[in-house]
């Protein structure tokens, strides 16, 4: 929506951009050290390009090291909130992590801000599709009411942590009443 736009300046550099592609090169080889090292190098020098934060999220997503990658795609999007390709990639990071609130949000977001026709759009629908009938399946909750009650299971949590107990019985008592199955 245009009055939900975000403002932003996003530094390009053509030679930097080739610089990641060529490590991105490597890695989808499966060369990982060599991309990676290549990334750091780009990362010591311009930590504010967003396409240096996404080419490093990349790389540790595909050592495995998620919660890592998601602080990159996070820095990448920071810069550049229309980047498709780091929402897609963050929405995969967090799946991985099984954090289903955090994929739901990230695939939302390339649906949002992608064209219909774009790949990573399509496969983000259908990500999220295959995420809302497993959802269903298991809690017979829609999509947003499934978040809605994660979201207060994760209040009601931090609530505990904080010794604040009251709140966080009447927070699980609340993620109760929206999801079951919840237990």
């Amino acid at each position: 929506k245009k009055s939900d736009f975000k403002h932003f300046t996003a530094m390009i550099d053509p030679e930097v951009d080739k610089k990641i592609d060529n490590a991105l090169a490597y890695v989808e080889k499966g060369n990982l050290e060599e991309g990676e090292r290549l990334i750091r190098q780009q990362i010591e020098k311009y930590p504010n390009l967003h396409i240096v934060q996404y080419g490093m999220g990349t790389v540790l997503a595909m050592k495995g090291d998620y919660a890592e990658s998601i602080k990159h795609f996070n820095k990448s999007i920071e810069i550049f909130p229309y980047f498709i390709e780091a929402w897609f990639n963050k929405g995969n990071s967090h799946k991985n992590l099984f954090d289903i609130g955090g994929a739901i949000e990230s695939f939302q977001k390339v649906i949002e801000y992608g064209d219909p026709k774009d790949d990573f759009v399509k496969s983000a629908n259908d990500l999220l599709q295959t995420l809302e009938t497993n959802i269903y399946n298991d809690t017979c909750l829609s999509l947003d009411t499934y978040v809605q009650s994660m979201n207060e299971f994760n209040a009601a949590f931090s609530q505990m942590q904080n010794r604040n107990y009251e709140k966080a019985i009447a927070g699980f008592k609340k993620v109760a009443s929206i999801n079951t199955k919840n237990a």
